[in-house]
């Protein structure tokens, strides 16, 4: 469960910081789709996250054992919701369910096996179903207090960016990425509200990010040692 109260910022994520300004390119989605040791390693242990209840502009987490940078290693957006009828759906497999929509995400990476162009590293095409493929996972919605915004023109945002993947990319950059960047800035372009974005963690933890839905496979290893958001400014 989320713990709001629990991990804060450590001296430790200092010298982190800059280990993954090194490597940047190698920090980015997905399981065993990433490029570098920093973000950790499935176990190879599928999570059950319950994706049937998903929407629109929804955030899915995904942690790989080890990973260095938070309890989360790559945050995603929800392009549409999912839906899975009668329990027929095989999370290791996508193609392999009698019923049902697994719905698209979008997301800042450097792994997709048809990319839009070798220059542009926001993807736009892979499924809601991949965040099985991590040793836990979270689906979580957002709310923003006294902000108007639709569900529709926070995904037609992010669809929009394109650009590189550079995990040092600044806040305001508008052609370098990073998976919590992206998610983040979404919203902020279209209520003003800037959420947590150095990491997936420092998403995860905002306060208007809000969880209901949450699995471990049975290799995990209990997460991260703490919850680092960072220390670049906007």
């Amino acid at each position: 469960m989320k713990l709001k109260n629990a991990l804060t910022k450590t001296l430790v994520a200092l010298s982190l910081f800059s280990s993954l300004a090194m490597i940047s390119s190698t920090a980015n989605a997905g399981t065993n789709r990433d490029g570098g040791s920093i973000s950790g390693t499935w176990s190879g242990n599928f999570n059950d996250l319950d994706l049937a209840p998903s929407q629109k502009a929804e955030l899915l987490f995904g942690y790989n054992n080890g990973n260095w940078y938070g309890n989360w290693s790559h945050v995603a957006m929800t392009r549409e919701g999912s839906y899975y009828g009668g329990g027929a759906f095989r999370p290791y497999d996508p193609f392999e369910r009698e019923s049902g929509w697994d719905g698209y995400i979008v997301e800042a990476t450097t792994w997709n096996p048809q990319p839009d162009s070798e220059w542009d590293n926001v993807y736009t095409t892979s499924w809601q179903s991949h965040f099985h493929k991590y040793d836990a996972a979270s689906l979580d919605y957002v709310s923003i207090p006294n902000k108007s915004y639709t569900r529709d023109s926070i995904v037609y945002t992010a669809n929009s960016y394109g650009g590189t993947y550079n995990f040092s990319a600044t806040w305001s950059s508008n052609n370098e990425w990073f998976c919590s960047k992206l998610v983040a800035r979404a919203f902020y372009d279209n209520t003003g509200y800037i959420m947590g974005w150095d990491t997936p963690s420092g998403t995860y933890y905002d306060n208007a990010v809000y969880e209901y839905r949450y699995a471990t496979s049975a290799g995990y290893d209990g997460g991260g040692n703490y919850a680092w958001t960072g220390y670049r400014h906007n």
